[in-house]
């Protein structure tokens, strides 16, 4: 029983970055600002390694369909 207790609150516990980590208010502001630009960069990277994937995968297919569309005279 002490187990599924121990395991119950140890799953709930919350998932993110936790903007409240300084010893003041000027302190917490400042760690805001940086996880949030931190989060904002990474999203930004995945995004651009998203689109350069899709970008090749678009310009491989395009390679397929000409190559099968080539007429031979």
């Amino acid at each position: 029983m002490k187990w599924l207790l121990i395991l119950l609150l140890y799953s709930c516990a919350s998932v993110g970055p936790n903007y409240n980590q300084g010893g003041s208010h000027n302190d917490d502001m400042a760690m805001r600002s940086k996880i949030v630009f931190k989060e904002d960069l990474r999203v930004k990277n995945k995004m651009v390694s998203t689109r350069s994937s899709a970008r090749k995968s678009i310009h491989k297919a395009k390679k397929i369909r000409n190559k099968k569309l080539k007429k031979y005279i």
